[in-house]
């Protein structure tokens, strides 16, 4: 597969701040691949979109799009469709026409694909409804639906979830895939939504503090993921005495004041919870547990999990 977009040591500063927004973060998104940024709000994400739109100017690094690097008024904009993170609509003007005027403004030369686009983004029942009367849901799907009016190459979305119900975000998932794997087009996504991110996307990247912590394909990050023994247990400490001590057990993590999840051992449940109880411990719960994104994530910049 081509690629249709690298950005190489990408990097933003701000005299005020002590700290780069964004640093030394390099990407490749190919025809046909959903890239998925995750983090949270502030990581960076928005930020890096918006310089490889062209809309923030990087203070270091590049941006290449179609094999050529980004300068100022890119003939490569005309093949890329963008979802800012907040679209901007005309409250007066109806979902049909803004799609129309959004043809003249972009100079979309190509056949009329407004009814498609409206099908294809489940608007057409709302085509003659003026956007101001539009739940937040709906103007997300009519700013996608602007993106990818004209058929690009490259589609970049900045948080594309923002308001959707749940039948909403199974549209999403299944247009995002068709676009990607039946027309080829490049999709690059940021979210702080991890689930969502991990049914679609191809390859992952974290981003926290502006840095690009990782990136991965999806079908290997499944994989890394953990799975685990959690247990409840009282007293805790005297638990983690016997599991370091008489067990020798050191990969363990705690959630709370009596939840442990010790890793490696799914196969030894049963034995652990018998040597345990069997030292006098009380075990309220035991569960084998497979990791979320969310999990590793949260254990990728530190934190923890709910």
């Amino acid at each position: 597969m081509s690629t249709v977009l690298r950005t190489i040591g990408l990097t933003k500063r701000y005299a005020k701040r002590l700290t780069p927004a964004v640093e030394d973060v390099s990407i490749e998104v190919a025809a046909g691949e959903i890239y998925g940024f995750l983090g949270q709000n502030g990581a960076g994400k928005t930020t890096t979109l918006r310089m490889i739109m062209g809309l923030v100017r990087p203070t270091g690094g590049e941006v290449e799009l179609f094999g050529r690097r980004l300068e100022g008024g890119s003939e490569g904009f005309a093949r890329i469709g963008f979802l800012p993170e907040v679209p901007g609509h005309y409250p007066q003007l109806t979902v049909a026409e803004h799609l129309r005027l959004h043809s003249r403004l972009t100079g979309y030369a190509g056949p009329d694909r407004t009814e498609e686009t409206l099908s294809l983004l489940g608007l057409s029942e709302v085509r003659d409804v003026r956007a101001g009367r539009l739940s937040l849901g709906l103007r997300q799907r009519l700013g996608l639906a602007r993106a990818i009016l004209h058929g690009p190459e490259l589609l970049v979305l900045d948080e594309p979830t923002n308001g959707v119900d749940p039948a909403g975000l199974h549209q999403l998932r299944q247009l995002l895939l068709d676009l990607a794997k039946q027309r080829g087009m490049a999709v690059l996504l940021s979210s702080h939504l991890l689930g969502e991110v991990q049914q679609i996307a191809d390859r992952i990247g974290i981003m926290h503090g502006g840095r690009l912590l990782q990136q991965r394909a999806a079908a290997e990050l499944e994989r890394t993921l953990r799975s685990c023994v959690e247990l409840r247990v009282e007293p805790l400490e005297q638990a983690l005495v016997v599991l370091e001590q008489k067990l020798g057990i050191l990969d363990y993590e705690l959630r709370d004041s009596r939840t442990i999840r010790i890793y490696g051992k799914t196969g030894q449940s049963s034995e652990l919870a018998r040597i345990l109880v069997g030292e006098g411990m009380e075990l309220r719960e035991l569960k084998v547990r497979h990791d979320s994104l969310e999990d590793y994530y949260l254990r990728l910049i530190g934190g923890k999990g709910a």
